[in-house]
């Protein structure tokens, strides 16, 4: 839950210096952050302003952007008003909310008042979104408010924050969410088991409203199983969870019952038993080989996750100082700025790429192949890739300019488009070129990258598509990387029924060739790792 306090600090600073923020801004804001990519459970992000009934008068102005004023709902004469102003994403659900006055809700206004005495992250109980009004059966959903003062920092005392208080920053959510997606990233410790996500803030756990629920019946009436009762504050809340899982039996038995069974028939059996023991030994290996495997693919997502949270936030940051909104910048200082934040995007793309590898891993990578124009995402790559080619003279052909149409999943085609090109570039010498051809058949589709590089020896070819594998030269010390671009490129070529091939020698640069089916010629959507590519 850190990464939604995160992101509600860094909004209630930019309105600490920038008060008169504008619809547009606050969107803009948004995008930058990229919160629709880094939270996945995140439903809106909004701003409350805090006005009086005499200011009131039914409805507030709002920012540049929006031609009529705010009508404030549901109707009343209340003291004060907090209605929502700004909320994105603009989905249909979330404009509903737009003029809903939290204030009217004492759930909303005990959580809003608690974090402005406080000037604490704090979060709401359970309770039924606006956004959901209309569902039938729908989840619990919570809002974590961070208070917004006139100053630029928190007043001292509960007096001055009241009397400086302008309005709330807050993200909504619902926690189902939240949890639903930590367990399909660690799906191997949920087999056989019940979860209860339960908010006890006030009440015992068995009943406080239940936020998330996976329940196996086969679990609850088993004899041996393992169950637990855990809890955590989070934001001012009291979450409990209560786990029950299938115990599982003692591999230690195995070997032995077969050394006792060996020992008493050794003298009649003994061939047997040795064979016995052997088969035992090698299945006890294997299971042992996939439990390190498994261990390695949750660390290697969990670690992931860590990471991603501080680099998303300090782009957050940079990103306002690049906007200018703390002030302009001077020359030195936006390039300083320029360099940090191009720092920060190489770590965050390997970053995803540890993501993408851990879902990989885990068979959670789904394809979904839909119509796209090829050429266009080739000229759209080059157009990213042409700062990072200039900086070495390095330029970028592409003559084909009529359109190939393929069925394909086009994030997925995008990225391995984009790891060819920047590898071109990368392992180049500079003021040379990087060509991009593409040929079709009746069946399938040929792009191919060439480049005047260092080129690469037979034996290394196959190697560089293994995972964590660079191969040492000149080139390849400077530039960095993660060794695992190519793994996933080929993963992700090979799960749409293609491939990438390698023609190079070294000094004479290398031509790498993109094939890919015009339509789909997989049986399942569901990405599975090559057995033929692992950890070599």
């Amino acid at each position: 839950m850190k990464p939604y306090g995160q992101l509600l600090e860094a909004t209630a600073a930019l309105l600490g210096v920038k008060p008169d923020l504008t619809a547009d801004e606050w969107k803009t804001f948004y995008e930058r952050t990229q919160s629709h990519e880094t939270l996945s459970a995140l439903i809106g992000i909004g701003y409350v302003p805090v006005v009086s009934r005499e200011s009131a008068s039914g409805s507030v102005q709002m920012g540049s952007s929006i031609d009529a004023p705010l009508t404030i709902y549901p109707e009343g004469d209340r003291d004060m008003y907090a209605p929502i102003q700004y909320l994105e994403p603009r989905t249909e659900d979330n404009q509903k909310a737009i003029g809903f006055d939290m204030y009217s809700n004492s759930t909303r206004r005990s959580a809003m008042e608690e974090a402005r005495d406080t000037g604490k992250l704090v979060m709401s109980a359970p309770l039924v979104l606006v956004q959901d009004s209309e569902k039938k059966e729908p989840n619990y959903g919570v809002l974590i408010y961070q208070a917004v003062y006139r100053s630029s920092v928190i007043p001292d005392t509960v007096e001055e924050r009241r009397a400086q208080l302008i309005g709330y920053t807050y993200v909504v959510m619902h926690p189902y969410d939240v949890v639903n997606d930590y367990q399909a990233l660690n799906s191997e410790r949920f087999v056989r088991s019940r979860l209860f996500l339960k908010d006890t803030t006030a009440t015992t756990p068995d009943k406080a409203p239940i936020l998330y629920a996976r329940n196996e019946r086969k679990v609850l009436s088993s004899a041996d199983q393992y169950h637990a009762l855990d809890s955590a504050s989070i934001f001012g809340r009291t979450w409990t969870t209560d786990v029950a899982r299938e115990q599982l039996q003692s591999r230690s038995q195995g070997p032995t019952v077969i050394l006792v069974s060996g020992g008493l028939l050794s003298l009649l059996l003994s061939g047997v038993v040795l064979a016995l023991f052997v088969q035992r030994i090698h299945g006890i290996q294997r299971t042992l080989q996939n439990d390190v495997q498994r261990t390695k693919d949750e660390l290697l997502a969990l670690a992931s996750h860590q990471l991603r949270t501080p680099a998303s936030a300090v782009k957050q940051y940079i990103g306002m100082l690049k906007m200018g909104i703390v002030g302009d910048l001077t020359p030195e200082q936006k390039a300083l700025a320029d360099k940090a934040y191009d720092t920060n995007e190489r770590q965050l793309n390997i970053i995803n790429e540890l993501l993408y590898v851990s879902k990989l891993d885990a068979g959670q990578l789904v394809i979904d192949p839909r119509e796209m124009n090829l050429t266009a995402f080739v000229q759209k790559t080059l157009d990213d890739n042409i700062d990072h080619a200039s900086e070495k003279g390095i330029t970028l052909q592409f003559s084909r300019k009529q359109p190939i149409t393929i069925i394909a999943d086009s994030r997925y085609v995008s990225m391995v488009i984009d790891n060819l090109v920047s590898n071109a570039i990368k392992y180049s010498y500079p003021s040379t070129k990087v060509n991009l051809s593409i040929k079709s058949d009746s069946d399938y589709v040929l792009l191919s990258v060439k480049d005047s590089g260092v080129g690469l020896h037979k034996d290394d070819i196959e190697r560089i598509f293994h995972k964590f594998t660079r191969v040492d030269n000149p080139l390849s010390r400077e530039s960095g990387g993660s060794g695992l671009g190519l793994f996933l490129a080929r993963q992700l070529a090979r799960a749409h029924g293609g491939d990438i091939t390698v023609e190079s020698e070294p000094e004479k640069g290398s031509i790498f060739t993109l094939r890919l089916p015009k339509t789909p010629t997989i049986d399942t959507n569901i990405v599975h790792l090559d057995p033929t590519y692992g950890d070599k």
